[in-house]
């Protein structure tokens, strides 16, 4: 047999392979270190079936048969079971790539036959002739093809054994320039460029995975809108499903490359700057890239991946919308936890400006190696990038039910840049891609942009008022060059981006993550709803005291109520506690109230950085009532922890531009400045300014001192609107009423409204859930429909009202006494905040002429002798503007006379015939004598008359106005009859207020005793609680 032909038959090549030519088909350079090392063939395959293997003596050799290959429309050469002559089949484009390829041989076979011969000092494998034929080769195609270019990609065989790998081995220096351009050639002046690429086909990614995603069916949030650059692909294949989205094929050095052009790479609007996939035959992504070089398109060689499709409805979010160097507090909110299997999307950052990915340089040996920093990075990698990681909250992998909310938040004071996704399966992690944020001012995510704030100049200087109350907070704020003017609310836009899935739409049932996240729900009137979500404390570990670890400030209009009680809603994804304003430190209310507040913060100064404002001053307000151990800890949190969390620095010096001027005011006096920035024409009248809040109303009394206006009573009592909660949880009749009108309006939309029909105890939260949705136009109806299906509900809106009018009665005749002020004919009444709209409940049914009169029935009686000469005018300039007054009048500035300790001398006693025990003498107390702290210390030295006298004289007005005038309520004689329950109940009434419970175990803190109670009030609240709500709200 001849010897030469002998080397391509197979029985024979085999033989020779395990004998005379072993270290042919041996690994030489393995052989050196390892005797042992064995020869071998590496096989070929094509979609799995092998179709040949390699050879030393022709490079591959073909198979045997292809029976059963499947799936060939990509090889049109392979004709009748076999594989033809490739050459005339093939378009420009192939021919290019064949091209590439075997003149990227022919440049490598020196170091094939050195890499073939390294055993063999003689005898020496002679390759002159392949060598010949691929030369042959290569010039045949260089004639027959005209235009072909010199340089490109070839494909890679990474996992080529040698000397095959020294064969195939194909590296395409590529160069960026500081223009973006690229270059084959290596300019002269190093400065010129911008990166260097090892190879050009380096650019697609390796790793055989990628993940996709769906569209979504109603496409109202298309991905292709969202905060990410996604590839997109049509897949003809699916009707139901034609558009799918798959994260970015490429490689950490194509991202780096490609950052700031990525928008253009991926709208396919340039042939010569294109990614485009394709989904093939067996389900992969097919991806072809294409670059601009020297001006000439270069198409990379396609790559194959297996497509991993993504987890349904899971998200991650990022919080704000903007970049800047001066901003440090980017958060992420992840449903893919880094320490658990599966999919992962880790975090890289970026500088703002530049949009440059953050990297730090390591030396190995005499090369510098730049390393991409992650949120998981090893520290001395975030400490050399000056990267500020903290994982607020951590899924506690292992220490918690498997059913458990999956999900992780993290912050850094860099933005991200994007996330690089890896899938790990079996202990394997493979990269299957980047999701990369959007670039600064990129209009491809609909009505939203995300903005570079970095160079923006942030000179605008604001004073900021926050009014803090039970169930809604209030922000305004006015430039320090206009205080005088009116003020603009903070809208808490919704800043949250979501990078993965799709952000819910407004007004529908929170989802989890809108609970344990930013909010989503922007407020044109600068009203935010005062509930904090905590997260679950095996989440928080050591951060509680951290912004955002310590809970969430929610703003949504529908959430799920799986249980409730008066401090704390249950919901699907925890704890939401609202009605916090007064919460003592037994229910741990300083950290609760202290992580609302700094999440209110942030969001109030990203609405003003976005804006090109920083917050300068900070204003914010209490009521009179509150005592001095609670201000301390409000004190604390404005002083201390809001100032230090402002995430805003300074361009130059990068420190931290803290508020300047922080100030404390009272209810009564912002609302004092919000109505003379108004200019609500005080004159010689008199203002009875009433702000009804939830838990507190604030009764303030405002007329001229020589003509400057002057504060002259500020009383606080806790008679506020939030008793109407517990009549709606008592009647069945009025929360069908309140049901039923839900049902019969299109407008509003209250999820799971039934349950205020069979669960009375959720009653308040669905109330209060009507009644955000209402607009200035729709409380005219509510107030009517209620009226005509329940009309006793009346009775609530005119008791709080009349009996605050008496009560103001009383403080306005003790206040013009006491400052001789004679000259005051007129007093003008005006309701404010979101309580305040109970006086005008009665404006509607039953109608403001008997409503009016009550009204000041009510006032003359309080005042009592010289009623006469005065005039109540009932004013309702602000029925359009409620809850707004306290954080408007906070950022204002006008001319006030205002004594700080007014609030410790304005509230009185208010009734007739109460005895208090001094020095064993029982004392008489006046009805205008001022109510002091010490009294109710002892609160069994008072002694209170069978007959209430002033309460009972507003008792009866009140039950002539409901019963007998307007005929809200039917059955009046059991109200009468049960007044004299009233003095046996008062002393246990008062010693079992929470209020008194809480000045009692602050004493054994601070050594003082802080509790006012004005006793009338005390006489209403006691026969509103235990004797109204029952007798006329009974089921």
């Amino acid at each position: 047999m001849d010897k030469k032909s002998d080397l391509f038959e197979i029985t024979g090549g085999f033989g020779r392979m395990l004998l005379d030519d072993a270290d042919f088909w041996t690994d030489q350079q393995k052989k050196q270190t390892n005797p042992d090392e064995l020869p071998q063939i590496q096989l070929l395959r094509y979609n799995g079936q092998v179709i040949g293997g390699t050879s030393p003596f022709s490079i591959v050799f073909p198979g045997v048969e292809y029976v059963g290959l499947q799936h060939t429309s990509d090889i049109p050469w392979f004709r009748n079971g076999k594989f033809e002559d490739p050459m005339r089949y093939l378009d420009k484009d192939k021919m290019q790539k064949l091209y590439l390829f075997i003149k990227n041989i022919n440049g490598n076979f020196a170091k094939y036959e050195e890499n073939i011969n390294i055993g063999r000092a003689n005898n020496k494998l002679d390759l002159s002739g392949m060598k010949a034929f691929l030369r042959e080769w290569q010039i045949s195609i260089e004639l027959k093809e005209s235009g072909l270019q010199k340089n490109g990609t070839v494909a890679k065989y990474n996992n080529l054994s040698m000397p095959y790998q020294a064969l195939l081995d194909s590296h395409q220096k590529v160069y960026q320039l500081q223009d973006g351009s690229f270059t084959f050639d290596e300019p002269a002046d190093k400065s010129l460029i911008k990166a260097t690429l090892s190879d050009l086909q380096n650019i697609l990614k390796e790793d055989k995975s990628i993940l996709g995603w769906y569209e979504s069916i109603d496409h109202k949030n298309p991905l292709s809108q969202a905060a990410v650059y996604y590839l997109q692909v049509n897949d003809v294949r699916d009707p139901e499903h034609p558009i799918k989205y798959f994260a970015l094929p490429l490689s950490m050095e194509g991202v780096q490359m490609f950052t700031q052009q990525l928008g253009r790479l991926v709208s396919h609007q340039d042939p010569k700057f294109d990614i485009i996939g394709k989904i093939s035959d067996q389900g992969n992504l097919i991806v072809d890239l294409t670059v601009n070089i020297d001006n000439q398109p270069y198409r990379l060689n396609s790559k194959e991946y297996e497509i991993e499709w993504g987890t349904p409805n899971n998200k991650v979010l990022m919080w704000p919308d903007f970049v800047s160097d001066n901003w440090d507090a980017y958060y992420l909110y992840t449903e893919y936890p880094l320490n658990m299997q599966g999919e992962k999307f880790v975090p890289f950052y970026k500088r703002g400006q530049e949009q440059k990915i953050i990297t730090i340089e390591r030396n190995h040996g005499t090369e510098v190696f730049n390393f991409v920093v992650y949120s998981n990075s090893p520290n001395d990698h975030l400490q050399d990038a000056e990267l500020d990681i903290t994982n607020l909250i951590t899924y506690p992998a292992g220490q918690v039910p498997q059913e458990m909310h999956k999900y992780e938040v993290i912050k850094s004071n860099r933005p991200i840049a994007g996330l690089e996704i890896r899938i790990e399966r079996a202990g394997k992690s493979q990269n299957a891609g980047y999701l990369i944020v959007k670039n600064p001012n990129d209009t491809t995510m609909g009505n939203r942009k995300i903005t570079d704030l970095t160079t923006e100049d942030i000179t605008k200087d604001a004073i900021v008022g926050i009014d803090f109350g039970s169930n809604n907070s209030c922000v305004h704020y006015t430039l320090k060059t206009a205080a005088s003017n009116m003020a603009q609310p903070i809208e808490f836009k919704n800043r949250r981006l979501a990078l993965v899935g799709v952000d819910a739409q407004s007004g529908a049932t929170a989802e989890r993550d809108e609970l344990l996240f930013f909010s989503n729900e922007s407020t044109l009137n600068g009203q935010i709803k005062s509930w904090l979500h905590e997260h679950d404390k095996r989440y928080v570990g050591a951060n509680k005291d951290k912004e955002i670890a310590g809970g969430v400030a929610v703003n949504e209009k529908n959430i799920l109520v799986k249980e409730m009680t008066k401090e704390i809603i249950t919901t699907q994804a925890g704890t939401l506690h609202y009605n916090m304003k007064w919460l003592s430190d037994e229910n741990d209310g300083l950290s609760k109230k202290t992580a609302y507040l700094k999440a209110l913060w942030l969001s109030i100064c990203a609405d003003l950085y976005a804006q090109k404002i920083r917050p300068t001053e900070l204003r914010w307000s209490f009521p009179g009532s509150m005592s001095s151990f609670d201000l301390s800890q409000y004190n604390t949190i404005y002083n201390t922890e809001l100032p230090q969390l402002t995430p805003i620095l300074d361009r130059n010096s990068k420190t931290r531009l803290k508020p300047q001027n922080i100030v404390d005011r009272t209810e009564s006096e912002s609302v004092c400045n919000y109505a003379l920035s108004r200019d609500y024409g005080l004159n010689n009248n008199m203002f009875i300014g009433i702000d009804v809040g939830g838990s507190t109303s604030d009764i303030l009394l405002l007329a001229k001192d020589v003509n400057i206006p002057r504060l002259y009573k500020q009383s606080s009592v806790r008679l506020a609107a939030g008793v109407f909660f517990d009549a709606v949880i008592q009647s069945a009749e009025f929360r069908k009423a309140i049901h039923d009108y839900h049902e019969s309006q299109k407008k509003i939309k209250v999820e799971n409204i039934k349950e205020i029909l069979s669960e009375g105890h959720k009653a308040p939260f669905y109330l209060n859930s009507v009644f955000d949705q209402l607009t200035d136009d729709d409380f005219g109806l509510f107030y009517s429909y209620i009226g005509k299906e329940a009309s006793f509900a009346y009775a609530i809106p005119a008791y709080v009202t009349g009996l605050l009018l008496f009560y103001a009665g009383k403080l306005c005749a003790k206040t013009i006494k006491e400052n001789n002020l004679t000259e005051v004919r007129e007093v003008h009444l005006l309701p404010f905040g979101k309580g305040g709209r109970l006086f005008h409940w009665l404006q509607t049914i039953p109608g403001s002429r008997l409503t009016n009169a009550y009204y000041e029935e009510c006032f003359r009686k309080g005042f009592g002798d010289g009623a006469e000469g005065i005039a109540l005018k009932y004013r309702n300039d602000i029925t359009s503007d409620n809850k707004s007054e306290v954080s408007k009048g906070l950022a204002v500035d006008t001319d006030l006379i205002y004594d700080s300790n007014v609030r410790f001398t304005s509230d009185i006693f208010a009734e007739k015939g109460v005895k208090y025990l001094v020095n064993n003498q029982q004392v008489m107390l006046a009805e205008d004598e001022v109510v002091a702290d010490e009294y109710f210390e002892n609160i069994g030295n008072f002694t209170f008359p069978e007959n209430l006298e002033n309460f009972e004289e507003f008792l009866r007005i009140f039950i002539d106005f409901v019963g007998h005038k307007s005929g809200l309520v039917k059955n009046i004689a059991t109200l009468e009859n049960k007044s004299k329950e009233l003095t046996s109940l008062l002393s246990a009434y008062i010693q079992n207020d929470p209020e008194y419970k809480k000045a009692r175990n602050a004493k054994q803190q601070s050594n003082r005793f802080e509790y006012r109670f004005p006793i009338l009030i005390a006489e209403g609240l006691c026969y509103l609680e235990k004797i109204l709500i029952p007798e006329i709200f009974k089921s």
